[in-house]
């Protein structure tokens, strides 16, 4: 029998633009595989049997500054291959505009997650100019 899956949910810390209003948008979370990026695609779910492929990205809504609270990420020590890590970018509510990221590197490791990097979520203003996505070097 396989050892259940841990997940850390969301912590409930306000997420808030630099003017200090809340963030409402998306966190698109990715996870990367081991240790060598470029030697894996995908992770999966390591504990389990057979083991799922997991989802390129898992996109989190944002409401009024907080993660929906009924959603998580898997433990790292979970994953195969080891040695993975997670990255967050966010999103607009549009989910087109890149506000910030891709974070640091962080582990989960804790429910609730404790390890998501902080950012700073700079206020839109009119006629700025958009970000643009980043490239993969491999």
């Amino acid at each position: 029998m396989s050892t259940p899956l841990r997940i850390g949910k969301f912590p409930q810390d306000r997420l808030l633009w630099d003017n200090g209003a809340n963030f409402n948008g998306y966190a698109w979370i990715s996870v990367i595989p081991g240790d060598n990026e470029c030697e894996y695609t995908t992770g999966q779910t390591g504990n389990s049997f057979p083991a799922e492929t997991l989802p390129q990205f898992s996109v989190i809504p944002i409401v009024e500054g907080r993660y929906n609270s009924s959603l998580g990420l898997f433990y790292n020590a979970d994953i195969s291959p080891p040695g993975s890590t997670y990255i967050a970018r966010f999103y607009d509510t549009t989910q087109c505009c890149l506000i910030a990221g891709p974070t640091d590197p962080f582990i989960v490791d804790s429910n609730p997650i404790d390890s998501i990097p902080a950012v700073t979520l700079p206020t839109p203003t009119e006629g700025g100019t958009a970000p643009t996505a980043p490239t993969c070097d491999c």
